[in-house]
């Protein structure tokens, strides 16, 4: 591809004069050195004196990391110039003598051999743009010309056509909304059923969802002691806050809030005090520069491993996405004038995990380094857990179900405008 361009000042791509030897004797040959190719070059004429032991490709025969293609380079520079001022270092045997002489280019040296060629030393020039760069071929010429404006540059892309080819499928898929539905894997069927069997909704619209453990494991399962490296991290976490008054702050107004919106419970019970059945989560706080509403985000790790060398999520399917791709759905919203969006508060912690299982999601809690230590059972659907966000967006669904007949334009948002807990839905004016 030539591109016609005014004005421009031509460069001098780094090259050497070589000698390749084969079965029919020794030929000189023009190369160039680019440190951004991938692969490096051979023309065509050149390989019938090397010989290579070659692989047919889509665009290109190969041999190893060579290509051999019909042409690289057909001339470089665009244009002989006149260096009668240049002033070569005495004792400076340049690789290419010729360097300002249009001639073919028959061989380039990519990035995987470019760096062992160069030796380090480099001269300016004196009175030019042109540098010498010391090589193992010798001092190689680079740079540009002053006042010497050229009016064509050339640029050349050699690209596979299996590259190319998959590309333009991607294009045109991208632009293809497909009406296929997706295919649910065997865990999301399993999921489905489990959701299905276990949900219900409390006299105050707020549901109840249970985890879903795996097909083989059972739910009363032994996951080993928790409780000992929790408390050793929670020892750990105070000390951080300590040092840090802001995020002492911060992590002690989360936890009140997290009581006061009775997203967990206290747990007073001596025997459940005692009992190491379930599992313990560990938390850390991460702080969020520049965020104002939320400048804490607390994390709940369910993938510690317990001393059986096992973990909460290690038992617990993932289930599946249910909700249309991002992509889709920003497409849809963007189709009208005018879209709102919007997020859900606190949209797992709306949701509560059934009774029977809340021991699975124990946390341990203290008012300073040196009080007692208090356990908290978390109520709802926990973050960081593996099961979080398909049940997040399975309970969304089902709101949108059972809610269509009261919110019928409510409930094709859920289900359509919704990605994650993320709300981004069109808004089409009525004038009258």
């Amino acid at each position: 591809m030539q591109v016609i361009s005014r004005f421009r000042i031509p460069i001098v791509c780094p090259s050497a004069v070589i000698f390749v030897y084969g079965p029919l004797g020794k030929l000189k040959v023009r190369c160039v050195f680019d440190s951004a190719s991938e692969n490096s070059f051979l023309t065509l004429r050149v390989d019938e004196y090397v010989g290579l032991n070659k692989i047919k490709t889509n665009s290109t025969v190969q041999d190893g990391n060579v290509f051999l293609t019909p042409e690289i380079i057909k001339v470089h520079p665009t244009k002989k110039t006149n260096i009668s001022d240049l002033v070569i270092p005495q004792g400076c045997i340049l690789a290419d003598e010729d360097f300002n002489q249009p001639s073919e280019i028959s061989c380039l040296i990519g990035s995987e051999h470019f760096f062992d060629i160069f030796g380090p030393q480099q001269i300016r020039v004196s009175n030019s743009n042109f540098r010498l760069v010391e090589s193992k071929f010798g001092f190689v010429v680079t740079g540009s010309y002053i006042d010497e404006p050229c009016y064509f540059k050339h640029c050349f892309l050699s690209k596979g056509w299996n590259t190319l080819d998959k590309t333009l499928r991607s294009f045109w898929e991208t632009e293809n909304i497909s009406e296929e539905q997706p295919i649910i894997s065997d865990e999301l069927s399993y999921c489905e059923d489990h959701f299905e069997r276990t949900h219900f909704r409390k006299p105050c619209g707020r549901y109840s969802v249970s985890l879903p453990f795996k097909e083989n494991i059972q739910e009363n399962v032994n996951l080993g002691d928790s409780r000992s490296i929790v408390s050793k991290r929670l020892d750990q976490l105070w000390k951080r806050l300590d040092r840090d008054p802001k995020l002492k702050n911060l992590y002690t107004q989360f936890i009140d809030e997290y009581l006061s919106l009775d997203h967990m419970e206290d747990i007073t019970n001596m025997d459940d005090i005692t009992s190491e059945e379930g599992f313990f989560l560990p938390h850390h706080g991460v702080l969020r520069v520049g965020n104002r509403t939320r400048p804490l985000r607390v994390v709940f790790n369910g993938s510690q491993k317990t001393n059986l060398d096992i973990s909460l999520n290690d038992v617990l399917c993932k289930g599946g996405v249910i909700q249309d791709d991002l992509f889709s759905i920003m497409l849809h919203a963007r189709k009208h004038a005018y879209f709102f969006s919007c997020d859900i508060s606190h949209m797992f912690r709306q949701i509560e995990i059934h009774p029977r299982q809340r021991h699975f999601q124990k946390i341990l809690w203290k008012k300073g380094l040196n009080e007692p230590v208090q356990i908290f059972k978390l109520k709802a659907v926990t973050y960081e857990t593996t099961p979080a966000c398909y049940l997040s967006t399975r309970v969304l669904k089902q709101l949108s179900l059972d809610e269509r007949e009261n919110f019928p334009r409510a409930a094709d948002i859920v289900l359509q405008d919704v990605y994650l807990d993320d709300i981004s839905f069109k808004w089409v004016l009525q004038f009258e």
